[in-house]
């Protein structure tokens, strides 16, 4: 029988084949009574979880150790069934087949560990005695618990919960919070724990379901964006996986951009209606107020009737732009424009970092932080697995091509970013803060001069003005000036809020000095990765690299979560 083709060799025509990835997770008994149920019984559930996973546009990994039983009979069926499978040892491959394997489970040992995508030691020691040697297994354990997202469990819940027996990983998984999968060894029986459906937190989301689902799904399958600037052809080796990440990347940040100039356009409507309600209650309580028109000569009284018109439509105007502010607020929140702009961005980000540096197997990956972008998750995981799933990749550049390419294509193109981004930024921060002052000012200015003009009214009514003030003139002006002058006075002050407003919405203040502090920062490091020739250091300096372009992306995110209209 042929093995199943992996799903992530599949090709894909008119969609990125870059699907996230999730683990299923294994502990269980050693002894088994009866080997061939058990193995039925994992066959069976791995294609239910396959299947699952299909239906979410997902594909599955698999963590487990290798011991004799539960574990090895898991490993067997993972590859059979062309789930790619991780396996997670307590101490160095050498020692670990001295442990009590029959001659045949030794051959199937070998062939498993031959077949693992990857083989990770968890301690590097060889335990001096058996206490040791049970605390490693432990160790070997709990993490195995902890990178599965499913957890499954083949033990006869009776027996005492030994140091690092499946009894105690069950009561582990069952404090994170990690739907278990439950096969009662002597019986058969099959319970779910904690299984979307059931009650509790996970009811009504899908297994193997995240936030950043349908994002991916959607962008994976957008149409690819037409590049700006014409781009040099890429010729460097590069394995398929990697390919597809960043064919990923651009449409995801060809989706950003969409969403943000929807979202921003969207969240400046908003305030710029309350503006203009605001403008038309004033100017129907001032400009076009009737102790106004009564101020105009008898043979233009037909402009007091357009006015009295005009005056009408005006009050009709406030609450109807009230009600399309509100409109416009209630289908930025309903259609969640600013939040898919925000996680578009965030993703598009984290897909760039990694895809930027891919080649590079030491690390940069770990300076992605799950606590600080937490509904991404699932993405930062992903981007994990695949990048240890396509390890082979890495030997397709000599090191010091590597860097180069790093160099160019990462350092260099964000410091033109951002040194773009800064001008573009200054100039906006500028614009906006100058229609602040300007609207300040006049506030200050105009209502020095109305409050002396109308105290000075008040003195000439009151018979106590000076001379200058006895002709009638004076009042009659104050009287036509005034409507205007009151209508700025309202306006003003609002539309110096519009202005503070969209500086808020288009983050123009922080991004003026950060993103001089990033450019400035990208050439130091561009620098010191010229300079210095260890591998080691080098690396250091890609992963500080990493780290504050993604402080920088964390700190945005921070920024717009907060921002609300």
């Amino acid at each position: 029988m042929t093995a199943p083709a992996s799903p992530f060799s599949r090709p894909q025509a008119d969609a990125v084949n870059f699907p996230l990835l999730w683990t299923v997770a294994l502990s269980g008994h050693r002894d088994l009574p009866d080997e061939s149920k058990a193995r039925e019984a994992i066959r069976a559930q791995l294609s239910i979880l396959k299947s699952e996973a299909v239906k979410q546009e997902a594909c599955l990994v698999a963590v487990s150790s290798l011991a004799r039983g539960a574990d090895l009979i898991f490993a067997e069926e993972c590859l059979a069934a062309s789930v790619p499978w991780k396996c997670l040892l307590p101490f160095p491959e050498e020692e670990f087949q001295k442990d009590d394997f029959t001659p045949e489970e030794g051959g199937r040992l070998v062939a498993c560990l031959a077949g693992a995508y990857r083989v990770e030691c968890v301690s590097a020691r060889i335990p001096k005695d058996e206490e040791a040697r049970k605390k490693a297994y432990q160790e070997c354990g709990h993490r195995t618990v902890e990178a599965g997202d499913v957890v499954l469990i083949l033990s006869d819940e009776l027996k005492t919960a030994k140091i690092a027996g499946a009894v105690e990983m069950t009561a582990y998984a069952r404090d994170l919070r990690k739907p278990i999968w439950h096969w009662h060894t002597g019986t058969g029986e099959i319970k779910q724990l904690g299984w979307p459906g059931d009650r509790g937190e996970r009811v009504g989301h899908p297994l193997f379901r995240s936030r950043v689902t349908p994002l991916m799904i959607g962008a994976a399958k957008m149409p690819e964006p037409i590049p700006v600037y014409p781009e040099a052809p890429d010729d460097t080796p590069k394995s398929d996986r990697h390919r597809n990440l960043e064919a990923l990347f651009r449409r995801i940040d060809d989706l950003a951009l969409q969403k943000q100039g929807d979202a921003q356009k969207m969240m400046e409507r908003v305030v710029r209606a309350h503006l203009l309600a605001t403008t038309a209650a004033a100017l129907s309580v001032t400009v076009l107020a009737g102790s106004y028109r009564a101020l105009l000569p008898e043979n233009l009284r037909w402009l007091a009737i357009i006015g009295v018109v005009l005056f009408s439509l005006l009050v009709l105007a406030k609450p109807l732009l009230a009600a399309l502010a509100l409109w416009l607020e209630n289908r930025l929140h309903k259609f969640r424009s600013r939040e898919h702009w925000v996680e578009a961005r965030v993703a598009a980000e984290l897909c760039r970092s990694a895809g930027k540096s891919w080649r590079f197997p030491q690390a940069p990956l770990a300076v992605f932080s799950e606590e600080d972008f937490p509904h991404f998750k699932r993405l930062i995981r992903t981007l994990r697995l695949a990048r240890e799933l396509d390890a082979a990749s890495a030997a397709t550049l000599s090191e010091e091509d590597a860097f180069t390419r790093y160099t160019e294509e990462r350092i260099d193109d964000q410091i033109h970013y951002f040194r773009r981004q800064h001008g573009k930024a200054v100039k906006e921060n500028k614009r906006w803060q100058r229609h602040f002052n300007i609207a300040t000012w006049t506030v200050i200015i105009l209502g020095t001069l109305f409050g002396f003009a109308e105290a000075a009214d008040a003195c000439l009514n009151a018979g106590i003005a000076p001379g200058a003030l006895n002709e009638g003139g004076f009042s009659h002006w104050l009287h036509l000036m005034a409507p205007p002058v009151v209508f700025v006075l309202i306006v003003a002050p609002f539309y110096a809020s519009y202005a503070l407003a969209v500086l808020a919405i288009r983050d123009c203040r922080r991004r003026c000095d950060r993103f001089k502090n990033m450019h400035e920062f990208l050439e130091r490091q561009k620098d010191r990765l010229t300079r210095i020739k260890s591998p080691t250091s080098r690396i250091a300096v890609i992963e500080n690299t990493e780290r504050m372009l993604l402080e920088e992306l964390h700190e945005w995110y921070s920024v717009m979560r907060a921002v609300r209209v």
